[in-house]
């Protein structure tokens, strides 16, 4: 196989330092949900209770959804440094889910999903890398 582009490098390790981050917030997030649903139940009024209850669910779903995306960020990042093909499709399937992230939530702060998902889609759908993910000897 031949050497790996620096991009790709690159953008491993980006997929890792930032997966790494999701696992962090979403177990650090569930923790807090848990934490915050027990104290709102329990100083509440019983008629707020279900307040308390969907606190705690939404923070519970949000936990497993950065923690599912943070595994998956985990996998790619390893992948495209193992030079697989499985890891750049996913990629660029997670760059084109952070572009349409990006133009939902523009007015939040979006723009940088939308970036770095433009980023990574445009990069690995470049000749050099795809022949690299392909095995064909084509360095650069």
């Amino acid at each position: 196989m031949s050497e790996r582009p620096t991009g790709v490098t690159v953008l491993a390790i980006i997929f890792i330092v930032f997966s790494v981050l999701e696992l962090i917030g979403g177990v650090a997030l569930l923790a807090f949900g848990g934490f915050m649903g027990a104290m709102m139940g329990a100083e509440l009024p019983a008629e707020a209770m279900g307040m308390a209850g969907l606190f705690a669910g939404m923070f519970t779903i949000i936990s497993f959804m950065l923690i599912v995306f943070g595994v998956l960020g985990l996998a790619v990042g390893v992948g495209l440094l193992g030079g697989h093909e499985w890891a750049r499709i996913l990629a660029i399937v997670l760059g084109v889910l952070n572009i349409v992230l990006g133009l939902i939530n523009i007015m939040a702060g979006g723009i940088l999903n939308l970036v770095f998902g433009a980023i990574v889609v445009w990069y690995l759908m470049q000749p050099n890398v795809v022949s690299y993910f392909k095995g064909e000897g084509v360095s650069g």
